[in-house]
């Protein structure tokens, strides 16, 4: 419903809600002052029941207009409270878990605007790496699973705490807006490294850091391969056409926070993913949805649609989001392990 909506710019759009909003109290402020002089030539019961109609129907249309001041209101509230959380720093120690068998390198790589990205490495034994990154507010420790599954069969992985999030440094986090710049710095590190093949380098993500890989692939060619569970939106058209009222009033709550943050933070908010992500191919994604989440799977599917035929689908069966680890760990580790040996042609193995 509000797809068309939402082609407005999203501050322009607020300020002509509330002109919309105002227009009835408007109204009916002028219709009560109006009444008296409209009766006055009016015997005195006929004077006093049209002054009652009219007061009732000014009372009728003000509260029209309180009620729609009202909702503009809680829509710019929540649009705010939106942009402020999802740009507060969460900062964090990230402990490497006692179980894992991971002989990691502690290592901290600066982004082009002096952000240190917090991270651990481990090399490959196939020249082949792996950059994994985490979900809104989680940290690299998320990713340990993967990494563990990937290591095993011998490729290399990057994990890193996403900008002022847990032990990375920022002022603020922009729900991967700005992280690509993170990746390519990433990029470049392992480009100094002499145990790395440049030219087999995938990322795998999980919500928001499914969202930052696709993008990051879309804008960088020396990503090979994409493998992105839950990947969530970056704008609000990336919502899409879902019939589901709920999901119009998130697009629009969305969008205004949209503008809201990009005024706030004096950046430019990026394209929707929806638009960029058909840059990708021929490179190989591969999308997870968690079967048990609808609305996930219609938007993953709507994804892999706009990506093309170089994009396939795997819904998890049981999953919900970002748990198909969990809730399938031995298929999801062979599938993971083989998109990637498969995508970055690795056929020396460990």
């Amino acid at each position: 419903m509000f797809a068309k909506i939402i082609t407005i710019p999203p501050l322009l759009l607020l300020l002509l809600l509330w002109l919309i909003a105002a227009v009835p109290l408007i109204f009916s402020w002028r219709l009560w002052r109006r009444v008296p002089a409209a009766v006055e030539s009016q015997s005195r019961i006929n004077r006093i029941k049209r002054q009652m109609q009219g007061n009732f129907w000014s009372l009728l249309v003000g509260a029209a207009g309180g009620l729609a001041v009202l909702l503009v209101f809680i829509l710019t509230v929540a649009s705010y409270r939106l942009s402020l959380d999802m740009t507060r720093p969460y900062s964090y120690e990230v402990d490497l878990p006692d179980t894992t068998t991971l002989s990691i390198e502690e290592i901290s790589i600066a982004s082009s605007d002096d952000v240190m990205l917090a991270g651990w490495f481990v090399p490959p034994q196939n020249g082949a790496v792996v950059i994994l990154l985490h979900g809104f507010g989680g940290s690299r420790g998320e990713m340990i699973w993967h990494a563990e599954k990937l290591v095993e069969a011998g490729f290399g992985v990057l994990l890193y705490d996403e900008r002022a999030t847990a032990e990375s440094t920022g002022d603020y986090r922009s729900f991967g807006w700005q992280d690509t710049a993170d990746v390519t710095a990433a990029l470049d590190y392992l480009n100094q490294r002499s145990d790395v093949n440049q030219d087999k380098i995938g990322m795998a993500g999980c919500s928001a850091g499914g969202q930052i890989a696709l993008r990051s692939a879309a804008q960088t060619p020396e990503i090979a391969a994409v493998w992105a569970e839950g990947a969530s939106i970056v704008r609000a058209a990336d919502y899409g056409s879902e019939n589901y009222w709920l999901i119009d009033i998130f697009m629009l709550v969305t969008h205004i926070s949209d503008g809201m943050t990009a005024r706030r933070l004096g950046i430019t908010a990026p394209p929707p993913l929806s638009e960029i992500i058909g840059n990708i191919a021929p490179r190989p994604i591969m999308l997870l949805a968690g079967a048990e989440n609808g609305l996930e799977v219609e938007r993953i599917n709507r994804y892999a649609s706009l990506a093309g035929s170089d994009a396939a689908v795997w819904q998890v069966p049981g999953g919900y989001h970002c748990d198909g680890f969990e809730v399938q760990p031995d298929e999801y580790a062979a599938r993971m392990v083989d998109f990637f040996t498969t995508a970055l042609d690795v056929t020396d193995g460990r």
